[in-house]
C-alpha cells in the first residue's frame, strides 16, 4: 500500500475489500483481497485494462476527469467473462496526488455470485448488510448459511423498528430543541457544524458563511467538512486525532488547525465537538462548534517569535508595565548578564536608570520626559553594574500601543557599548593625532569627497580657521566666488581631478603664482584617488612649495647646458688635438723606420735600439691617443634602441679573437643570454673589453676559459663575466677602473689601462653598474647590471 495512505494494510483491506488504488497515469498501485478474484494481477497496469466506469458517463477518462467526480456514486464493471459490477465512489488523496476507489460487488443473482467465485467472506462484516442485500436483490436464498443470516437480520430488523419509534418519540423534543438550536446559531461568535457520522451528512450553522465566507444555502459547503479544507500541513494531525477520539470512546475531541476559507486564505481555528454515542458506544453522531483564531495565532506566533529572539540576541531586553509603577515584568538573559542582576531580582521593581538624576545638568530625568510624552528614546549612560564594574550602556526605550492607539507596553533594550566607546575614544585620538600631525606639516593636505567637495583642509592650505571651516563641504569654485577671483585655476584643478579618478592613478602637476613683485612661486601638487571595491572613497591632494627647488633646477639646467656647451667644445678640441697630435708622430715612426732602413748597416746596435724605443714610443703614444678619444666618446651613442642578441655579439667577438683563441686554446662559455633592448656598438664594446682581458691576463701554462651567463634581477639583467686568468687583489679592485690605471709593466702585459675605465663608462651610461669578485690568482668575476 502507498506510503500516503495512513491504515495499517491488512485492517484497510478488511474494512474495504474491493478497494483500488491509482496513480495519475492511471496506473493500478495497489488493490483489495476481493479485487484479485475478479481481476487478477491487475497490479501495476492500466486502470481501464482491467475496469470500465459505467457511470457516470464521461467525454475523456483521465486523472483530471476522475477527480472531479469524487464524492459521487459510481458503477464500475469488471473487464472479465463475467462483467461483475462493483458500486462505491472515488476519493481523491492530495498527499500523494492517487485517487481510491472505495465499493462493493453488486450481483443480480446468487448464480452470478457462484460462477464469480466470490463467497461472504470477500465482503466486509462492517458492510454485510447493504452486501447481502446487493446479493439478494432478484433471487430467493438457497444457502442454508445465508438463511440463518437473514433470520438474525430480521431479528435486527425488529429491534431496528423499536428504534425507530423510540426515534419518533424524541422527534418532538429534538424538534424543540432544533429552535433553540438555531438561536443558539446565530447568537453564537462560533461557527456550528452537526456530523451524522453514519450517514455522513452535514449541519452547518451560520458561522460557517459569517466567519468563513461560505453560502451554507447553495450548499457551497457540501457533505466534506474538512477533507478538502484542511491545509495539508494539519490534515494528518488532525484527522489522526479525530479517529482516535471515534474510535477511543472518547467523548470530546478539540484541534487546532488552518481552514480553508472562500476567499482563498486559510484561517487558524479552534475546534471543538461532542461525541454522541449508542449504547454499544458506537460513534453515531458528533456536534462541534468551529472558532477563528487567527488574530489570536498570530499574535502567539508573533510572541514566539519575538521571546526567541529576546533570548538569542546580546542585547538586553526589558518589558515594563505601561502604568506610572513602570515595574519590570520581564527580562532576557542578555539582561541579566549586562547588569550582573538576576533575573528574580528585579522582576516587578522599577529600572535603576529611571531611579537616577541626570548627573550632567539639572533637568529632569530624560527617561521621564520619555513616559510623558510617550515617544521612543535614546541615550549612551556610564554606570556600574552590579559587581561595581564600570560600563557603557545604550538604552532604547520604546511605547508599545495596541490597534486603537493606546499604550500596552514599554520596551526598553539595553546594549553594552563599552567596547565601542573605548573603540570610539581611540579613533577620536587616532583623528586628533592625524590632525595634529597633518596641521603641523609645511604642506597643503586636503581630502576631497567624490563630488570635489572639500572632506579636511590643514592648516597649512588655508591659515584662517574662519575660512578653513567654511570651505568644508564646498570646492575651489566656491571658494574663486568667494575670493572674487578668476575660477581658471579651480577649473584646471577640477579637470585634472576627473583624469585621476578615470586613470585610477596619482597626477602631479606644478601650479605657477606669480607674485605682485614680479617673482613666481612654484607649487607641485597632487591628486590621489583612493578606492574600495572599486568605488571611489575620496581623493587626497597636496601641494608642496618647490620655489627655491624649482629656481635651483633652473640654475643647474643653465649650468648643465653651459657644462654640455663645454663639453662639446671639449669633444671637439679632443677630435682636432688628437688629430693634429697623432700627425707629428706619424711623420717622427715614419723617418726614424726610413732612417733605419737606410741607414741601418752603418748603425751600431746603441743606435737601433734608441730608434726601437723611439719608434716604440711614438706607437704607445698614438695608442694613449686614441684611447682618450675613445673615451671622451664612451657613453654618448646616437644609435637608436633596440633588441640586440647577446649570443650574436659573443659570436661576433669570438670571430674578432678567433687567432688568440685558437693560439690559447681558449673556451668562451655562454650560459641563458638574454636579448636584451639597448645600444650595440657600447655593449658590444663591453663584452669586447672583458674578454681581450680574460685571454690576456690568462695564467702561463693554463688555457683560459671565460664563462659568460646572465640571469634577471629586480628591473635589471645580470650579467657575470668570469675567468680563470691571473686575478686581482682586492685592494686594487676600485683602482682598475680609473684611467690609466695598471697593475703591470708594459713588458708583462701590454695596454694603456683606459679599456675597463671605458667599459665603466659605458655600462654607468647605460643606466648600470659594475664591480669586480676576485683574489690574486683566483681568476676576475666581473658583474654589471643593464636596466631592462
Amino acid at each position: 500500500m502507498n506510503n500516503s495512505i495512513h491504515f495499517d494494510l491488512t485492517e484497510f483491506s478488511k474494512i474495504f475489500p474491493f478497494y483500488i488504488l491509482f496513480d495519475e497515469n492511471l496506473i493500478i498501485q495497489n488493490y483489495g483481497p476481493s479485487i484479485e478474484k475478479i481481476a487478477p494481477d491487475c497490479k501495476n497496469k492500466q486502470f481501464l485494462d482491467s475496469f470500465t466506469i459505467e457511470r457516470p458517463l464521461l467525454s475523456k477518462i483521465n486523472f483530471s476527469e476522475i477527480s472531479a467526480i469524487t464524492n459521487q456514486l459510481v458503477f464500475l464493471k469488471s473487464n472479465n467473462p463475467f462483467d461483475i459490477l462493483l458500486k462505491g465512489q472515488f476519493n481523491y488523496l492530495p498527499d500523494s496526488h492517487q485517487i481510491v476507489f472505495l465499493g462493493a460487488a453488486w450481483f443480480d443473482s446468487t448464480e452470478t455470485l457462484n460462477y464469480s467465485g466470490l463467497n461472504l467472506l470477500d465482503f466486509s462484516p462492517n458492510n454485510s448488510l447493504i452486501d447481502l442485500l446487493h446479493l439478494l436483490k432478484t433471487q430467493e436464498i438457497v444457502n442454508d448459511e445465508l438463511k440463518q443470516l437473514v433470520h438474525k437480520l430480521n431479528e435486527q430488523k425488529k429491534k431496528l423498528i423499536e428504534s425507530q419509534n423510540q426515534l419518533e418519540e424524541i422527534k418532538l423534543l429534538l424538534e424543540e430543541n432544533n429552535q433553540r438550536y438555531e438561536y443558539v446559531n446565530k447568537a453564537t461568535s462560533e461557527a456550528i457544524w452537526d456530523w451524522n457520522i453514519l450517514t455522513g451528512e452535514i449541519f452547518y450553522g451560520d458561522g460557517f458563511e459569517k466567519y468563513f465566507g461560505y453560502n451554507i444555502q447553495t450548499s457551497q459547503l457540501g457533505l466534506d467538512l474538512w477533507d478538502k479544507r484542511i491545509h495539508p500541513e494539519d490534515y494528518d494531525i488532525m484527522m489522526n486525532s479525530l479517529r482516535k477520539a471515534i474510535d477511543s470512546g472518547e467523548t470530546f475531541w478539540t484541534s487546532e488547525y488552518q481552514y480553508l476559507k472562500a476567499n482563498g486564505e486559510y484561517a487558524y481555528v479552534s475546534d471543538k465537538g461532542y461525541i454522541i454515542r449508542d449504547k454499544n458506544e458506537i460513534a453515531t453522531q458528533m456536534i462541534g462548534a468551529m472558532r477563528d483564531i487567527s488574530k489570536q495565532k498570530k499574535e502567539e506566533i508573533y510572541l514566539k517569535k519575538l521571546q526567541l529572539v529576546a533570548t538569542s540576541i546580546n542585547d538586553g531586553i526589558l518589558i515594563l508595565e505601561p502604568n506610572q509603577s513602570l515595574r519590570i515584568i520581564y527580562a532576557n538573559r542578555a539582561y541579566t548578564k549586562i547588569t550582573g542582576y538576576e533575573e528574580s531580582e528585579i522582576l516587578g521593581t522599577k529600572p535603576l536608570f529611571l531611579l537616577e538624576k541626570d548627573r550632567d545638568s539639572e533637568l529632569e530625568n530624560p527617561f521621564i520626559l520619555s513616559i510623558k510624552t510617550e515617544k521612543t528614546f535614546t541615550v549612551e549612560l556610564n554606570k556600574k553594574n552590579n559587581h561595581g564594574e564600570s560600563i557603557w550602556v545604550e538604552i532604547v526605550m520604546n511605547p508599545v500601543f495596541n490597534e486603537e492607539n493606546i499604550l500596552i507596553n514599554w520596551i526598553v533594550i539595553e546594549r553594552d557599548i563599552t567596547e565601542k566607546i573605548k573603540t570610539r575614544q581611540e579613533i577620536n585620538l587616532r583623528k586628533k593625532f592625524n590632525e595634529d600631525v597633518l596641521n603641523n606639516i609645511p604642506t597643503d593636505i586636503a581630502v576631497f569627497a567624490p563630488n570635489h567637495n572639500y572632506i579636511f583642509l590643514n592648516k597649512h592650505a588655508i591659515k584662517n580657521d574662519e575660512i578653513r571651516n567654511w570651505m568644508i563641504n564646498k570646492n575651489d569654485f566656491d571658494y574663486a566666488r568667494m575670493k572674487g577671483i578668476d575660477d581658471a585655476i579651480a577649473k584646471k584643478r577640477w579637470d585634472i581631478f576627473e583624469d585621476a579618478v578615470d586613470q585610477k592613478k596619482s597626477i602631479q602637476w606644478i601650479d605657477e603664482h606669480k607674485k605682485p613683485d614680479g617673482s613666481v612661486n612654484y607649487i607641485m601638487r597632487n591628486f590621489y584617488p583612493y578606492f574600495e571595491n572599486d568605488a571611489l572613497k575620496f581623493v587626497i591632494g597636496y601641494g608642496l612649495d618647490i620655489t627655491e627647488r624649482k629656481l635651483i633646477e633652473i640654475q643647474l639646467n643653465e649650468a648643465l647646458e653651459s657644462i654640455m656647451k663645454t663639453n662639446n667644445e671639449l669633444e671637439q678640441f679632443a677630435y682636432v688635438a688628437s688629430h693634429d697630435l697623432q700627425e707629428p708622430l706619424r711623420m717622427v715612426t715614419s723617418f726614424l723606420s726610413q732612417l733605419e732602413k737606410k741607414y741601418g748597416h752603418t748603425l751600431d746596435e746603441k743606435a737601433k735600439e734608441y730608434i726601437y724605443y723611439a719608434v716604440d714610443g711614438a706607437k704607445r703614444m698614438r695608442q694613449i691617443i686614441l684611447d682618450l678619444l675613445e673615451y671622451s666618446r664612451a657613453g654618448k651613442s646616437v644609435e637608436k634602441l633596440k633588441d640586440v642578441d647577446i649570443n650574436e655579439v659573443i659570436h661576433e667577438i669570438e670571430i674578432l679573437h678567433s687567432n688568440q683563441i685558437l693560439e690559447l686554446n681558449a673556451k668562451i662559455l655562454k650560459i641563458d643570454l638574454p636579448i636584451i633592448n639597448t645600444h650595440k656598438t657600447p655593449i658590444r664594446q663591453v663584452f669586447q673589453n672583458l674578454v681581450s682581458n680574460g685571454l690576456k691576463y690568462h695564467k702561463n701554462g693554463t688555457a683560459p676559459e671565460i664563462t659568460i651567463k646572465c640571469y634577471p634581477e629586480n628591473s635589471n639583467w645580470h650579467f657575470v663575466v668570469s675567468d680563470n686568468g691571473i686575478g686581482i687583489e682586492p685592494a686594487y679592485h676600485e683602482k682598475i677602473f680609473e684611467i690609466f690605471q695598471r697593475l703591470h709593466s708594459k713588458e708583462e702585459y701590454s695596454g694603456t689601462g683606459i679599456g675597463l675605465a671605458i667599459t665603466k663608462k659605458i655600462i654607468e651610461s647605460l643606466g648600470g653598474n659594475i664591480w669586480l669578485k676576485s683574489e690574486k690568482n683566483m681568476g676576475c668575476e666581473f658583474h654589471f647590471t643593464i636596466p631592462f
